[in-house]
């Protein structure tokens, strides 16, 4: 504690301080030395941007003199002692006296000025800042402070004045331009905004740690406006890409990692975050180099990390073990998916998801009790949920209990409406019209249908569904052979679209369009099609291909029954059933 004393004391007086330029959070006030946390960090708690070195760059430095006077020296005394007392009102306010005494001392100013934005108190750091702000010598950290204050307290001119004065002072110090452009983002000025970023990389000192900065504002420009020139993101790729290629320092590299994931390179994070996974193959930095590989389509090395960590901690880390369940879904190893998700829920048995995903494995290894066993059993833990009746809606198509699968989704609406409405997005509606088109609600069903279309015109397989049911209707032809062609044209090799719309033909009698569309579908299926085939049949009978149609009907029995099928095919036959 007395090492602590002495460091606080130090910093008070001393005639040269270093502040941290980062204008949009707070920071400890901090010397060449190694700091521990400062007294007003102590008094207010620490920052979110409050972050090793290692992981997110610092701004760019500056010296700033501090005279310091006796009056100011014992506010400051006094900030400290209640702040070692947790005492935090009064550490803030002798802090605050202590810069009003001293408006020359710009590190307090500026730490005490930023407590108070990030408490809502604009108007006390304006009297600050203003003060300070008044001096001939006025740093550039000063105008970008005071203009952060006149934004909270509604002076948006004031503040694109005071931060313009900033850039004037050090026209090559990226925070002044952040300043700036964070103002600009939050009026909604994004052409403004814009040429501010170019202006900045015009005259920003070309650092690495400035380059990152750079790239990462480009970065919430474009999550701003993610319609936006694609040039731009090319631009911002460019600048970490002269960081990572730079020669660059191992301690670099979680933040230029987090830099290309901003800018939605996944490839090129993971390339750079192995680096720092090879220095310290830490279990989170395994987790997240594992989730770029995902991004990137690499599973292969995604499962590779997510291996090494359960290895080294069986016990630990369920969301490794889940991970590897959905992995080893998309390659269908469902066996080893059970085993994953299972342990996931051993480890976390509140992971909700882990329960729905391990029934629909369940579901597609026949073992269906077991799947219902585990419904029954995330019911009880997680009850009236939207995620719990959703996927056990899911799970209750995939066992074609079309009933209790309406039942669910339909329990599942009712809460989001009650609660969330966004959880009702355009895929929750597909499965919840195709369950109700299943359990013969047919009007439910379009309507369904129709609400996923308005939530992503461009649903395809939306489309392919509404339109081959008006079709199998023999309803409003027109639109359904408009709806599926849509989805064709898309996706020309996709086998159900392909059969839909050989059957919308058919409908339209078309015959002899809809054959060869019908046979495209059949070659291009991954697995035989117990519908597929009865279409083909019904489509060589109609062209009086009788031993095609008997071929077609009978191939579709051996891989589903179906009465109705039965029927065509005795009657060809000429035979009773």
């Amino acid at each position: 504690m007395k090492q602590f004393l002495n460091w606080i004391i130090v910093l008070g007086i001393s005639s040269t301080l270093l502040v941290g330029c980062k204008a949009t959070s707070l920071k400890k006030i901090h010397s060449n030395a190694t700091t521990p946390l400062s007294p007003l960090s102590k008094a207010t708690g620490p920052s979110d941007e409050n972050i090793e070195a290692s992981d997110e760059p610092d701004c760019e430095d500056q010296e700033i003199p501090s005279t310091g006077n006796a009056q100011s020296l014992a506010h400051f005394a006094a900030g400290i002692s209640h702040a070692l007392n947790d005492e935090n009102d009064n550490s803030l306010s002798e802090f605050y006296q202590s810069a009003i005494s001293d408006p020359t001392n710009e590190p307090i100013v500026i730490e005490v000025s930023r407590t108070l934005i990030s408490k809502k108190q604009p108007e006390k750091a304006l009297v600050l800042l203003l003060r300070s702000s008044a001096r001939p010598d006025s740093s550039s950290m000063i105008w970008c402070c005071l203009a952060q204050a006149q934004m909270q307290s509604g002076q948006s001119n004031q503040a694109v004045a005071s931060v313009r004065k900033a850039i004037k002072k050090s026209p090559d110090l990226l925070d002044t331009y952040q300043t700036l452009f964070s103002i600009q983002i939050q009026s909604g000025d994004y052409p403004g905004s814009l040429r501010t970023l170019n202006k900045a990389s015009r005259n920003v000192k070309k650092s690495p740690l400035a380059l990152l900065g750079l790239a990462q504002l480009y970065a919430e420009y474009l999550q701003a406006q993610p319609q936006a020139n694609p040039a731009i993101r090319t631009r911002a790729v460019a600048l970490v890409d002269r960081v990572s290629a730079d020669k660059m320092p191992e301690k670099l590299a979680i933040p230029v990692a987090r830099a290309y994931e901003q800018l939605d390179q996944p490839a090129k994070a993971a390339a750079i975050l192995k680096i720092a996974v090879e220095a310290d193959p830490s279990p989170a930095r395994r987790e997240k180099l594992a989730g770029l590989y995902l991004a990137s389509g690499d599973k292969k090395r995604a499962a590779e990390q997510l291996q090494a960590i359960v290895h080294d901690n069986p016990t630990r880390f369920p969301q490794a073990w889940f991970m590897l369940g959905t992995l080893a879904c998309d390659v269908k190893e469902f066996a080893g998916a059970v085993g994953f998700f299972q342990k996931a829920i051993l480890l976390d048995p509140d992971m909700e998801q882990a329960y729905y995903d391990l029934a629909l494995v369940q579901i597609d290894l026949k073992r269906n009790g077991e799947a219902l066993d585990t419904l029954e059993v995330a019911r009880k833990r997680f009850p009236n949920t939207f995620v719990g009746e959703y996927f056990t809606g899911v799970a209750y198509s995939r066992l074609k209990d079309w009933a209790e699968a309406v039942r669910h989704l339909t329990k599942a609406e009712v809460i989001a409406k009650a609660g969330n409405s966004k959880d009702l997005d355009y895929q929750f509606y597909f499965h919840l019209g195709a369950a109700a088109e299943r359990n013969h609600q047919i009007s439910q069903a379009v309507e369904y249908f129709e609400t996923s279309l308005k939530l992503k015109p461009d649903f395809f397989d939306s489309m392919n569904y509404l339109g081959y049911m008006l079709a199998e209707r023999g309803e409003d032809l027109s639109r359904a052979h408009e709806l599926i062609d849509k989805a064709v044209q898309a996706q020309p090799t996709n086998a159900a679209y392909l059969d839909s719309l050989g059957w919308v033909l058919f409908k339209q009698g078309k015959t002899a369009e809809a054959l060869p569309w019908l046979l495209k579908a059949r070659d291009l299926s991954g697995e035989p099609d117990a519908t597929l085939y009865e279409h083909l049949g019904d489509v060589y009978l109609a062209l009086s291909q009788n031993d095609n149609a008997r071929e077609a009907w009978q191939k579709s029995l051996t891989i589903e029954s179906n009465e109705e099928v039965r029927k065509k095919l005795y009657r060809l036959q000429g035979t009773l059933p």
